[in-house]
């Protein structure tokens, strides 16, 4: 009677957990549905925003007579500087990828392929992507392209980003220190001027800051958390030297597209309206495909040297369209698919060399 008993019992559990399963994996399902619907909500909310940054900014730049104008020039403009502009796009991922490798790996010598990739396909998903979802992405890059922990490398990116920031915010300083301060105002020019060489030279300050930060105990908790070997060189010259030759390689690339349109437009006043322009770039909300608000920042910069507003908005759209179609040049041949017979001639060596017979 007793194993009866028992023997009831457990077929009865039994019906009960056979009972639940189904009832717990439908909850599973649902909570999934629900995630991915909530998801794809916010993926639709953020791109009709980053739509209406657009729309709004182009409104704002090209009216009727204005674009009769701006196609007139774009008519009329030069190709050569385009071209020239377009292959000084990748000089300047391989810098990036430079910089990269002297933040990860500590490799002050030349970079290889890996970090050129890095850079480009980085480059390439800052411009297709709104909202900075490009460089969120950098870690998981960095890990899958040259191998880095997730913590170092998001290190790496947010280093990066504060020097660029201070660098492009110094060329912004000193060459509208030159360009725009009015006559009779000595004071102001020196005072932007010494603030922007300020800035050009903060990177130099991070390291020792962040060993500062290290000796607070407020912060050793935190900072405890990182490995030896998080990258901090922001003191290095060498860090610094590259990222200056990168926002140098980025005015020139401005210039070029401004020489397409006009010839009456200094390489200073390019270098003022490509920081601008780059400087709302890093604003969190940006329109479709990076075109709005660092075409707009251009255009007025620009037109605030002294160029007229058709120049100055036609030079904006060449310089985004150089941009964009480098950075689309450099990032193809590191895309997967036409990476993909290097990684089978790859496992095809290393099946002959195990011994393991190719299917």
């Amino acid at each position: 009677m007793a194993r009866k008993a028992s023997a009831g019992g457990l077929q009865a559990t039994t019906t009960v957990v056979a009972g639940a399963a189904p009832s717990s994996s439908c909850q599973w399902r649902a909570a999934a549905v629900g995630r991915l619907s909530s998801l794809r909500l916010k993926q639709g909310l953020m791109l009709a925003l980053a739509v209406l940054i657009s729309a709004a900014m182009l409104v704002w730049l090209v009216t009727d007579p204005v674009f009769g104008a701006v196609l007139d020039l774009l008519h009329r403009l030069r190709l050569e500087p385009l071209l020239l502009a377009v292959v000084l796009v990748a000089p300047l991922q391989w810098l990036r990828g430079w910089r990269f490798a002297v933040l990860l790996q500590r490799q002050p010598d030349l970079p290889d392929w890996r970090h050129f990739k890095l850079a480009a396909q980085l480059s390439f998903l800052n411009m297709a992507l709104p909202f900075k979802v490009g460089d969120f992405s950098f870690p998981l890059l960095a890990r899958r392209t040259v191998a880095a922990d997730l913590l170092p490398a998001t290190v790496a990116i947010i280093w990066c980003r504060l020097s660029d920031l201070c660098v492009v915010a110094g060329m912004l300083l000193v060459a509208g220190a030159w360009l725009i301060t009015p006559e009779g105002h000595g004071a102001y020019r020196l005072a932007a001027a010494a603030l922007g060489l300020f800035c050009l030279l903060l990177p130099l300050a991070l390291a020792p800051l962040s060993s500062l930060l290290r000796a607070a105990r407020r912060f050793r908790p935190l900072l405890r958390l990182l490995p030896a070997s998080a990258p901090m060189p922001a003191g290095n010259g060498g860090f610094l030297a590259l990222t200056v030759a990168i926002w140098a390689t980025h005015s020139l690339i401005g210039y070029l597209a401004v020489l397409a349109v006009a010839d009456d437009v200094s390489l200073l006043a390019a270098t003022f309206a490509g920081a601008a322009s780059n400087l709302a770039f890093a604003l969190p909300v940006t329109g479709v495909a990076g075109l709005g608000p660092p075409q707009a920042a251009w255009t007025a910069a620009l037109h605030l040297t002294g160029a007229s507003w058709e120049i100055a908005l036609a030079s904006a759209l060449l310089t985004y369209g150089c941009t964009l179609v480098g950075a689309i040049v450099a990032a193809a041949p590191t895309m997967a698919w036409l990476e993909r017979p290097l990684r089978a001639a790859a496992a095809q060596a290393q099946r002959v060399g195990t011994g393991v017979s190719p299917r």
